[in-house]
Formats: structure tokens, C-alpha cells, sequence
């Protein structure tokens, strides 16, 4: 049986609550501004976002990085689910990724143009060796054509939940 660790610890300025189930096997990290805006001139949707926090470059990236340490019993194999839940917003001329890594194993999503809407990440972490942590890094980028400066695109992650699956009776 595997759980996580009370003991995480990671890089980053945003601020986050992080809740672990009792058992351990569960936890869910919430945000409550990890996102990335890279703005046009029109201001349209991002109009809210002032000045100072759009990008002038074409493009636009943050990061997290956590590390949450693993305790348990010897085992042979560690599946774990992690699910990354956030936000996307693209006008024409824009686009976005989300990458999610877990101890070198990664997924991403690429958003086109014209989105506007939430956007579910799914990432099964399987290693056949016990490790004794997971290196959990979500990387975030928007970016405009550099011809286009109406373009206007924003990504968030609003929070990440990972899950040790329960193994069946009898293994």
C-alpha cells in the first residue's frame, strides 16, 4: 500500500491550499491564480487584466513545481491518477498549452484559436519500481501571432487532484 507523504513541498509564488485525504491516498492542490495572460491591444476579454500583467512579448509562460514524497509498504508496481482542471480563452491568432509531468512521464494539451471554455487534463502516473516521491511540474504558455497584436489568449489551472487508486481485494 502506498500513500502520500504529510510533507510536500514546491516553488512557487502563487498561493495554494493543499488538502490530503485522511487515508492518504488522495489530495487535491487548489490555486487561486495560477494563470497566464498574453494580451491585444483591443483588450477585449482581457480587458479586466491590467495593463502591468499582460504580456507585450508574443508570448507568455508559468510554472509550478511540487514534490510530494511517497511512504509505504514494499510494492511492486504505483499507478496514481492525476487530473489537471483549469481554464482556456484563445481569439483568433492565439493559442495555448498546458504540459503536465510527473517523474518524467508528461501529457499536454495544445488549445487553438478561438476556445473559451474549462478543460479537464488526465495524466496515469505507472512506474514498476517504488519511488519515493512524485516531481510534479504544470507548465502553462500562451502566445500570439506576432502579426496579430488584437490576438488575445489566457490559460489558468485552477487546481490538480491525484488519486492512488485502491487496489482490488486479494492482490
Amino acid at each position: 500500500m502506498v500513500t502520500f507523504a504529510n510533507t510536500p513541498t514546491f516553488q512557487s509564488d502563487e498561493p495554494i491550499d493543499l488538502g490530503v485525504s485522511d487515508d492518504g491516498e488522495a489530495w487535491t492542490l487548489t490555486f487561486s491564480g495560477f494563470e497566464v495572460p498574453v494580451g491585444g491591444t483591443n483588450r477585449g476579454r482581457l480587458g479586466d487584466w491590467s495593463p502591468e500583467l499582460l504580456s507585450p512579448a508574443p508570448t507568455a509562460t508559468r510554472a509550478f513545481f511540487l514534490v510530494m514524497p511517497l511512504e509505504g509498504e514494499d510494492y511492486e508496481r504505483v499507478e496514481i491518477d492525476f487530473h489537471v482542471q483549469g481554464f482556456v480563452f484563445t481569439t483568433e491568432g492565439a493559442t495555448a498549452t498546458m504540459v503536465l509531468s510527473v517523474n518524467g512521464q508528461t501529457t499536454f494539451a495544445d488549445f487553438p484559436a478561438n476556445m473559451d471554455e474549462s478543460y479537464l487534463q488526465s495524466l496515469k502516473f505507472t512506474t514498476p519500481s517504488p519511488p519515493s516521491e512524485c516531481r510534479i511540474c504544470v507548465f502553462l504558455l500562451v502566445g500570439r501571432e506576432s502579426t496579430n497584436s488584437n490576438a488575445e489568449a489566457f490559460l489558468s489551472a485552477s487546481n490538480i487532484d491525484a488519486n492512488i487508486p485502491s487496489a482490488p481485494e486479494g492482490t
